[in-house]
């Protein structure tokens, strides 16, 4: 395992890109608030393959689509995915590069990812054979009293590039 120290301020998609230039393979993105509860859930999403695959969620999740259902393969996904546990593929950062670092707010940097791949013909996936717990452990920046403010710069953000 490599250990990686981050930039400040912290900024999810400036640290994420930090973990993604090291790595320089497929990368896993799993929340500091979320908990893998599938044996070699993982495993599975990278033996896929075919473009973006995020994990089912059981607790909080803001694309509803991602709730776990309990079944076991993969379901196709036609709007933004969100980053709580997703597998970005090496081939999927070739084509389209890292996520884009002017979301310095909280969130969107996924939404903006996931339409960027849409863009370039790539598929967004739902794995219901990984499940990830979402909402018991206490998360970094919802704890924060600015969170929703936050949210709404990154909205802005997002809405004047592809507005």
């Amino acid at each position: 395992m490599t250990w990686l120290k981050g930039k400040k301020p912290f900024v999810f998609a400036r640290n994420v890109n930090l973990g993604i230039k090291e790595a320089n393979s497929d990368v896993i993105i799993l929340n500091d608030d979320a908990k893998l509860m599938t044996q070699y859930g993982f495993s599975q999403m990278q033996k896929y393959g075919k473009g973006i695959v995020a994990a089912s969620i059981r607790g909080i999740v803001g694309n509803q689509h991602q709730l776990c259902t309990g079944g076991r393969g993969f379901r196709r996904e036609y709007g933004p995915l969100c980053f709580i546990a997703v597998l970005i593929p090496k081939w999927v950062q070739d084509k389209i590069g890292l996520l884009d670092e002017r979301f310095t707010g909280y969130g969107f940097e996924d939404n903006d990812y996931c339409r960027r791949a849409h863009e370039a013909g790539i598929p967004l996936w739902i794995n219901d054979g990984c499940v990830v717990e979402h909402g018991s452990l206490r998360p970094t920046f919802r704890s924060d009293a600015n969170w929703l403010h936050a949210m709404e710069d990154a909205h802005k953000i997002y809405q004047e590039k592809w507005s």
